[in-house]
């Protein structure tokens, strides 16, 4: 027994030395030195930059469809309702004046949205430039202002024109 245990202990021994000389032995081959291109890293974090501002442009053409979608059907709609109650004799003045108010609030959010897509092209187009974070800091202030906008648009819509719409049910229509 003391012989098969010697011997299972010397081939483990043995085995772990082929092993571990073996993985040695890699560094004593001599490494290839290549040529490599050597890429200014300014280029490369432009083209970084420029990959992140367009899916970023992306995104916020996606969110400005869908935003102008649904201020265009609240349009649409809110039209369509001030005829239907003009027809019936209710008084749809301050309504009226909702909704020009309301369409001139979704004209600045179109105006602040192309104004934003301007700047943050400039600021891509600029990467690698010494007015780069200028013009990146005026795009981030742009969008600040059109997601106030938005915000604008959402408290008129809930504090102005759903209170004067509900207030036409305590009209009293022949």
């Amino acid at each position: 027994m003391k012989r098969v245990f010697g011997s299972a202990l010397v081939s483990i021994i043995t085995l772990t030395l082929l092993y571990f000389s073996k993985n040695s032995t890699y560094a004593l081959v001599p490494i290839e030195i290549k040529d490599t291109i050597k890429v200014d890293p300014k280029i490369l974090a432009c083209t970084v930059i420029s990959s992140s501002i367009n899916d970023k442009l992306e995104t916020f053409s996606n969110s400005e469809t869908k935003h102008l979608e649904t201020y265009t059907k609240i349009l649409d709609r809110l039209s369509q309702m001030i005829d239907k109650w003009e027809s019936w004799g209710y008084d749809v003045s301050e309504i009226e004046a909702d909704l020009d108010y309301i369409e001139e609030l979704v004209n600045e959010y179109k105006e602040d949205y192309n104004d934003f897509v301007s700047k943050l092209t400039a600021a891509k187009n600029a990467c690698g430039n010494t007015d780069y974070n200028t013009k990146l800091t005026a795009a981030k202030n742009a969008l600040k202002e059109l997601r106030g906008d938005v915000v604008n648009i959402r408290t008129f819509y809930q504090t102005e024109l759903r209170p004067d719409i509900l207030a036409l049910k305590s009209q009293n229509v022949r």
